[in-house]
């Protein structure tokens, strides 16, 4: 294998979307890129109407079926190794393209593990039957993999035992491309792709907003990302018409999104590593989520950062927005928010790291030929 290193990172949507795991992707390359190697992204074609990423120019984009035996194996590029960013429906798939290129892989799961072994399951890969199958066939992939990338410290209980020599987890890192100014605290709530799918749970957030702004001054709603739930937010303003909620739809500067923002609520069923609370803390915006959520939970600390809080209580965002309301508590909050961030996610840790990844991944490979 010759210097520099020819890199194919794996992630199907990369071209349909801009969310947590293309960012990284996008991201990762990036730092491939800076370390004197090449990086490739393959993924699906782009669609139509699809925003994307304002990309480096740098990055060689590979547009192709990725779930296509025949596609896959008509690119002709010979990569040194392959990250797969493994979500939904595409966990196994990665080893497939690994062995169809005859390449060595790292796999850089992008939820949390509880939700990639239903995943398998519901997908019944490899025809499992059980939960446990599932697991099993994770276990597989992994011990087939160069090295393992998680999102979360605590997933690596989740890895055999065996596997935790080349097995990495870390928290993805954010910093802005200028320093923070920060602006005039405004009395903005804010939602960042909440409303991309029902599993985000965004009309809750909004839902929950109206009922504690409704006779309150000056609040704001302001839902960022896709927007599939439309109908519904209109709705609500038609119930609550003295309340503020506001749709902004796409927006790729994060400094609009979050610079004087008050707070954020992330109420998703399940996430991997959310990167909106990530950028969240590091403006020092306190963060409202459920107790329950893997990835959330292992960032919002109660009542230290954020608040975290009962789903099953249907009062209980209602509650959190009123006491994230008290200015003291607001800057508590907000002070421990941007400390966690300034200890937590150092983009230089984070490029160290995903460099470790990689150059354990071809030193292994090396030593296996």
């Amino acid at each position: 294998m010759g210097y520099p290193y020819k890199i194919g990172l794996l992630i199907p949507a990369f071209l349909r979307g801009t969310g947590g795991a293309e960012k990284i992707a996008h991201e990762v390359a990036k730092i491939i890129i800076k370390n004197g190697h090449k990086a490739t992204i393959i993924c699906n074609p782009k669609l139509a109407k699809h925003v994307t990423l304002n990309l480096s120019r740098e990055i060689e984009i590979i547009e192709v079926n990725i779930n296509s035996d025949r596609g896959i194996r008509e690119i002709k590029c010979e990569f040194d190794v392959i990250i797969g960013f493994a979500m939904s429906g595409f966990f196994k798939r990665i080893l497939s393209i690994s062995e169809i290129w005859n390449t060595p892989f790292i796999i850089q799961e992008c939820t949390n593990p509880n939700r990639m072994i239903a995943s398998i399951f519901i997908n019944q890969q490899d025809g499992c039957k059980t939960l446990e199958d599932a697991f099993w066939i994770r276990q597989t992939v992994f011990s087939k993999a160069s090295a393992i990338r998680l999102t979360a410290p605590a997933y690596e209980s989740t890895v055999h035992p065996q596997y935790h020599s080349h097995t990495y987890p870390f928290y993805n890192s954010f910093e802005p491309s200028e320093p923070i100014v920060f602006r005039t605290l405004r009395k903005n709530i804010i939602s960042v792709g909440g409303m991309k799918n029902s599993n985000k749970n965004g009309m809750v957030a909004a839902q929950s907003f109206a009922r504690f702004a409704a006779g309150k001054q000056g609040w704001k709603f302001i839902q960022y990302g896709k927007n599939n739930f439309k109908k519904e937010l209109r709705e609500l303003r038609n119930i609550y018409p003295d309340v503020r909620l506001l749709d902004y739809g796409i927006e790729q500067n994060v400094d609009k999104i979050y610079n004087g923002a008050y707070g954020l609520v992330i109420p998703s069923y399940e996430e991997g590593l959310p990167n909106v609370v990530v950028e969240a803390f590091t403006y020092g915006i306190p963060c409202i989520g459920y107790s329950d959520c893997e990835g959330v939970n292992h960032l919002i600390k109660d009542n230290e950062n954020g608040f975290l809080i009962d789903r099953k209580n249907p009062e209980a965002m209602v509650i959190a927005l009123n006491n994230l309301a008290d200015e003291e508590v607001r800057s508590r909050l907000s002070r421990n928010a941007s400390k966690f961030a300034r200890e937590s996610f150092r983009k230089r840790d984070f490029e160290h790291n995903w460099m470790n990844v990689i150059q354990s991944a071809l030193r292994q490979n090396s030593q296996n030929l």
